[in-house]
């Protein structure tokens, strides 16, 4: 029984001993590692579906106070055409952008026509596109003069919030 507490006993000083000296080092390459992760994308994800139509104007996308939408993927699918039912009409996604207040951004995404169906459209896009506001909204390009009546898309944004300083 003595030499069981004299074991126990000297593995606790091996323990104490061997904590003094690697302990700090241990812990600071632990915190470290914990700071160099904060601005990885899969922390502050954010996935939405905008519905726009010819009637909704151009829909706003939340972003939170303190943060900026970095978008990494817009996919699209869609439907349109004129007041005869012809496919002459070629839908566009809308994108409206500022960052740090500054000048309005347009982007406009042309999707594919479905060889399947001619009046439905589809696209997606890998991107590197930055907004503090972002709207989404429609556009088209009419092959004839008929405007389209039924111009109906739904959009998906993917991508991730960034913590911005606000006090520059």
């Amino acid at each position: 029984m003595k030499n069981k507490l004299l074991m126990v006993a000297g593995v606790l000083a091996v323990i104490g001993v061997l904590g003094k000296f690697y302990a700090k080092p241990a812990m600071a390459e632990l915190r470290g590692m914990l700071v160099q992760d904060v601005d990885q994308p899969a922390r502050a994800p954010l996935h939405v579906q905008v519905e726009a139509t010819l009637t909704s104007g151009h829909q706003t996308v939340t972003i939170p106070k303190g943060y900026r939408l970095v978008v990494d993927f817009i996919s699209m699918f869609g439907q349109a055409w004129d007041t005869s039912g012809n496919p002459t009409i070629m839908p566009s996604v809308v994108l409206r952008t500022t960052v740090e207040g500054g000048a309005e951004v347009i982007e406009e995404l042309i999707p594919q026509q479905s060889t399947i169906v001619a009046r439905q459209f589809y696209g997606s896009w890998p991107t590197t596109l930055y907004a503090d506001t972002l709207t989404v909204g429609t556009g088209y390009a009419a092959s004839t003069a008929l405007e389209p009546s039924i111009l109906d898309e739904l959009v998906t944004i993917s991508g991730h919030l960034v913590a911005i300083n606000e006090h520059h």
